[in-house]
């Protein structure tokens, strides 16, 4: 397909090379198309641009639109998700290409932070909304406990992946800041805190028991 091709293509490109650096006709070429058919599927390359940084806030978002998950399946499931794309080579290495050019092409960051981060922020309010409705959380102000979930999950290692590009995220390190964060989020929002720890803590020890499994294998 390709609008798929294209696309892989572009987020290769941004990646490696940040927005200013990234050029339609490289993109083109790796996606093997020409250039007047990339401009029939994206009009441009900040179009192209938004439209890579949204199908990555899309794919983030997935696990928690499943209607018959519960509150904690879904909150496990979204955060291993967000950890898997934004700790990605090419993610944070676009990220931090995005950030270099901030000062100079500010609307690309802009453009960078409204199809991404801030799409799926707005995307965990809705999620966070959809739960009190439930009466799964109890919640006074829904944009603080986005921003808290989203700081408890994952702010530490991607805030350190992004500066120590040598190094690769660690499994048990991610499984206890995810399960940590979840935990303190349950705590303070969960309408059922005891069941949904519970919940969690069993998610928490099946992993932890995988680990260990494979270690004693080794």
């Amino acid at each position: 397909m390709k609008s798929r091709r294209i696309l892989d293509a572009a987020l290769q490109e941004f990646s490696a090379l940040g927005f200013d650096g990234a050029s339609m006709s490289a993109i083109a070429k790796s996606a093997g198309v020409s250039k007047p058919t990339l401009y029939q599927y994206f009009d441009d390359k900040d179009r192209l641009f938004a439209t890579v940084l949204q199908e990555g806030c899309d794919h983030i978002m997935t696990p928690l639109s499943v209607p018959d998950g519960s509150l904690v399946d879904r909150l496990w499931e979204f955060s291993w998700t967000y950890a898997d794309f934004v700790l990605r080579p090419d993610m944070l290495s676009l990220a931090r290409l995005v950030l270099g050019e901030a000062s100079r092409r500010p609307e690309v960051a802009s453009s960078y932070h409204l199809a991404g981060p801030g799409s799926a922020f707005k995307g965990l309010i809705a999620f966070i909304q959809e739960c009190v409705d439930a009466d799964q959380l109890e919640v006074d102000n829904l944009e603080f406990a986005a921003q808290d979930l989203w700081s408890l999950i994952l702010s530490g290692p991607r805030d350190y992946h992004l500066h120590f590009v040598d190094k690769h995220p660690d499994a048990d390190h991610l499984l206890q800041s995810i399960g940590h964060g979840l935990e303190v989020f349950l705590k303070v929002y969960s309408t059922n805190r005891v069941k949904d720890l519970d919940t969690l803590a069993e998610k928490i020890k099946v992993v932890q028991d995988a680990a260990n499994s494979r270690r004693t294998e080794k």
